[in-house]
């Protein structure tokens, strides 16, 4: 016997996470390619918001989060009700019988997708 199955369920309006003191992109940007900044000094990128920078003039960045400053930086967040989420599987079962025997095999092929604010993982 061959049974096909569908599986699947979503999820709306969960409960997540948002940073309270983001980093300013366009700050980050600005610092990000190596002729922005001094020699021998880091440039700007992903999880660089409490970095100092020495732009190429000389000047300190001193990181870039914007509303608070660094003082007041990262796990600080705000909950919301924001996040989507979506599970999705095709199952396929085999089974024979042959008197006393059973033989079953079984696959399930998931896909589950989460959305946090306009980015999606899965």
């Amino acid at each position: 016997m061959l049974t096909l199955a569908y599986v699947g369920t979503q999820g709306h309006k969960l409960i997540a996470g948002y940073d309270a003191n983001p980093g300013n992109a366009a700050l980050c940007l600005s610092l990000s390619q190596p002729a922005d900044v001094a020699p021998g000094t880091p440039t700007c990128g992903r999880d660089g918001e409490n970095v100092t920078y020495t732009r190429a003039d000389g000047t300190q960045v001193f990181g870039t989060r914007d509303k608070l400053g660094p003082a007041f930086s990262q796990n600080n967040q705000y909950t919301a009700n924001f996040a989507n989420s979506s599970y999705n599987a095709g199952q396929i079962t085999l089974e024979h019988k042959t008197g006393d025997l059973n033989l079953t095999a079984a696959y399930t092929s998931p896909r589950q997708w989460t959305i946090l604010r306009g980015s999606v993982s899965g």
